[in-house]
């Protein structure tokens, strides 16, 4: 009966009684409860065996009240439940809400301290580095175990700027090695957060993969090489030169445009 009251009416707080007569005792009940509906539950007992506490501590209710009741005590236990309840629902809104954002958000969003070990690491972890965010949370691999040991020594002087300058932010670029070995580029940008005091505390910040516009990039910088490369040998070619000259110069700017093997088979192709 109590069942259909609540679908009915909705109530802010249920008081249940722990010892019921029935099949279900208010353990129980609280149990089906938190199945069906978000309500919070204060128990009435007039026990207060470790037992009994025990099992009603699993459903997480928002109080105790020991009979006899005391109507003082009736009306802060009341009171504090409610407040807790109404928190709990604006911080699950906001979890909620969070989620809803790192679920359309194309990187890696985290927060962690000083040494740089996470507190938080969400987002497309494991598509860009093949790891999970469990992982990094239990420091098995650590970020910086993941770049490429080339570029490690031009991020030192950001690193000691982000330990000891007061709000620095900073944007950089790197290379990552994957967990499957591939070799990524990222975009990081990073800030502290510091004290009360100016010193910094903690470091937070967002992860990018720009592999695919660093491949772009490298492409058109070889391509505006080969078409500068190009330039240049079609103006020694408008010149009077010899014959021997003019395929020296073709074979030298060739050297510079393609892989030596390359070159070495072009040259054994010419001789034939």
């Amino acid at each position: 009966d109590a069942m259909r009251r609540i679908l009915e009416l909705q109530p802010d707080l249920v008081l249940i009684d722990i010892h019921l007569k029935g099949e279900m005792d208010g353990i129980q009940v609280a149990e089906n409860l938190q199945a069906r509906f978000d309500i919070p539950v204060v128990f009435l007992t007039a026990y207060a065996d470790e037992e009994t506490l025990e099992r009603a501590k699993v459903t997480e209710p928002y109080g105790y009240l020991v009979k006899p009741i005391d109507s003082r005590e009736l009306h802060a236990t009341v009171t504090m439940a409610l407040y807790k309840a109404s928190a709990e629902r604006k911080l699950k809104e906001q979890e909620e809400r969070y989620r809803a954002f790192l679920s359309n958000f194309q990187g890696i969003a985290y927060r962690g301290g000083l040494d740089f070990r996470p507190l938080f690491f969400h987002g497309d972890v494991e598509e860009i580095t093949g790891y999970t965010e469990d992982e990094f949370l239990d420091g098995n691999p650590t970020w910086d175990q993941l770049i490429y040991p080339d570029d490690l020594p031009g991020l030192q002087d950001s690193l000691e700027a982000i330990r000891s300058v007061p709000n620095y932010t900073t944007e950089r670029e790197y290379r990552i090695q994957c967990k499957d070995g591939a070799i990524k580029w990222v975009r990081e940008l990073i800030q502290n957060i510091s004290d009360g005091d100016g010193c910094p505390v903690q470091v937070q910040g967002a992860i990018y993969d720009i592999t695919d516009r660093r491949i772009a990039q490298e492409a058109l910088q070889q391509r505006v090489q080969e078409l500068a490369a190009l330039n240049t040998l079609s103006q020694k070619l408008s010149v009077n030169f010899s014959v021997e000259q003019v395929i020296q110069a073709a074979l030298n700017e060739l050297f510079v445009l393609l892989e030596p093997d390359l070159a070495l088979c072009f040259l054994r192709t010419g001789d034939e």
